[in-house]
């Protein structure tokens, strides 16, 4: 197996085992091998392994023993045993290729078999993160689904409120159009109506002048007639 598993796996794998803190931290620093502040596939069955340790009974060890130590790790250092002293695997006994004693080669399946559990184990938490992770974005599809039908059901409101201010608009542009006309008309009426009375009041200052000049030929007429 390869890669590393990602945070919220281990949290929630790690959590579920209900150890305390202190516990957890142990197993973490045992199980995190190389030293690279993550786990890889391999470390995350040991830290499981360690976890029923606990479970068990067992006490954690101070140091991790050589036969804990995922194989891709074996060959790059010897790890201690317990004790702090060794002894360390043998070159032979990493890669398979000694003769093993009956005892070290039911040791070794009996690894084999945890190593085959752990896998397991971890597959099986990849696959329900797979599957959480799925399941929340089936989630935000929904609710962005349902953002959608109610973006798109505003946008259609103001789309319908758009088309009434628009023809009140132009009903209200059409009424002001005929008002003006009708302003206009009787503009034109008054206008003509001021010309006519214009007109009527010259003529009438023009009568007044006449009447004024004709008042003395009318004088001299009636001391005619007198005499």
């Amino acid at each position: 197996m390869s890669g590393y598993l990602s945070g919220p796996q281990v949290r929630n794998a790690l959590t579920a085992s209900n150890l305390t803190q202190t516990q957890l931290a142990t197993i973490w620093t045992l199980a995190d091998v190389d030293k690279d502040g993550q786990l890889r596939a391999e470390e995350f069955i040991l830290a499981m392994h360690l976890v029923d340790m606990v479970k068990t009974g067992r006490p954690l060890p101070l140091t991790l023993p050589s036969d804990l130590v995922p194989p891709y790790l074996r060959n790059s250092r010897p790890v201690e045993m317990l004790n702090g002293s060794g002894p360390y695997l043998s070159t032979g006994l990493i890669d398979g290729t000694s003769e093993l004693e009956p005892a070290h080669k039911n040791k070794y399946n009996a690894q084999q078999e945890l190593e085959r559990q752990r896998r397991e184990d971890w597959e099986r938490v990849r696959k329900e993160e797979l599957w959480r992770t799925r399941e929340r974005e089936r989630e935000d599809i929904t609710v962005l689904r349902a953002k959608k039908k109610s973006l798109e059901m505003e946008l259609e409101a103001v789309g319908s409120r758009h088309k009434q201010l628009s023809d009140g608009l132009r009903d209200a542009q059409s009424k002001r159009r005929i008002q003006r006309a009708e302003i206009d008309l009787i503009n034109q009426r008054r206008d003509g109506r001021a010309s006519k009375i214009n007109a009527l009041q010259a003529q009438f200052e023009d009568y007044q002048r006449k009447l004024v000049q004709l008042v003395p030929q009318q004088q001299r007429l009636t001391e005619r007639l007198k005499n």
